[in-house]
């Protein structure tokens, strides 16, 4: 979802502003299948079907989320927040779903150094069917500029079995008011390549890199009242471009309220029309 980064250390998009009791959210764009789904139809700007509705606690944070497509519970998530002296712990947890996940959780945790700033982020993952706990990502070198933000970071992912994945440099840049106003991610020691047979048919290899390589590329721009009315992602690695959208750079624009929060978003991909992407219904306090 847009507004949900947990254990990102860059913003998608800006998180809620103000005090906020619930936000209903529909999505649009709708896919029709024909002649026993042998033709698609998309239709922009109809409503999809899809909801999800925000509840947030008295500190702004976001307390449950409710997903649901044409009326029926697809999933039921709640959020807790606890925090030592150099620890904060962020959880994701599944209170109802479709699957029998209930009691699933993720959870952040950032771990602090003697200045108060993150040093480490750890990822896990928890099922609750055999209470067995495991990383998924680990970010850490983080590097900050003279103000405190964050200029770059090291993100290691595991699979399954705890063994590492390829990791990824971010680097986060910053215009003269702290506002990110673009984040690279690049591959590290190894890259994504496709690799095409003598049949013809395209498979995936890892191949090793000297230099960090550009793969995907986040832009950001605001109006004069600080608001981002444009956020951009510009595709570059080999496994991006072959994706399900053919790695088409896109753009998301953006409507506020009098209360700086968006309410409309538009999402154009490539070159194609800008189409509404969601409404937003806010419930203040």
């Amino acid at each position: 979802m847009p507004t949900i980064s947990f254990g990102q250390l860059f913003p998608l998009i800006e998180d809620f502003n103000g005090e906020i009791e619930t936000v209903v959210e529909k999505r649009y764009g709708k896919e029709l299948y024909l002649f026993n789904k042998r033709i698609r139809i998309y239709l922009p700007g109809c409503y999809s079907g899809w909801k999800y509705v925000y509840h947030l606690d008295t500190n702004g944070r976001l307390e449950r989320r409710v997903n649901s497509f044409k009326g029926e519970l697809r999933a039921d998530y709640i959020y807790k927040y606890d925090s030592m002296e150099k620890t904060i712990r962020e959880r994701e947890i599944v209170n109802d779903i479709v699957a029998n996940q209930k009691g699933d959780y993720i959870e952040d945790e950032y771990i602090l150094d003697s200045e108060g700033k993150i040093e480490r982020v750890n990822i896990w993952s928890l099922q609750s069917s055999d209470n067995s706990k495991r990383i998924i990502v680990v970010q850490k070198n983080i590097k900050y500029d003279s103000i405190n933000n964050i200029t770059s970071y090291y993100r290691q992912g595991y699979d399954g079995a705890g063994k590492a994945i390829n990791g990824e440099l971010y680097e986060i840049h910053y215009d003269s008011l702290s506002r990110v106003i673009a984040v690279e991610k690049k591959a590290v020691d190894e890259k994504t390549i496709l690799v095409e047979s003598k049949n013809q048919t395209l498979t995936f290899e890892d191949a090793p890199i000297s230099e960090p390589e550009l793969l995907i590329k986040w832009i950001y721009k605001y109006n004069s009242k600080g608001q981002l009315i444009t956020y951009t992602i510009e595709y570059f690695g080999e496994l991006y471009k072959s994706g399900s959208n053919r790695g088409q750079d896109y753009k998301l624009f953006f409507k506020y309220d009098n209360k700086n929060n968006w309410v409309r978003m538009y999402k154009q991909l490539g070159d194609s029309k800008k189409r509404l992407e969601a409404k937003r219904k806010i419930e203040y306090k």
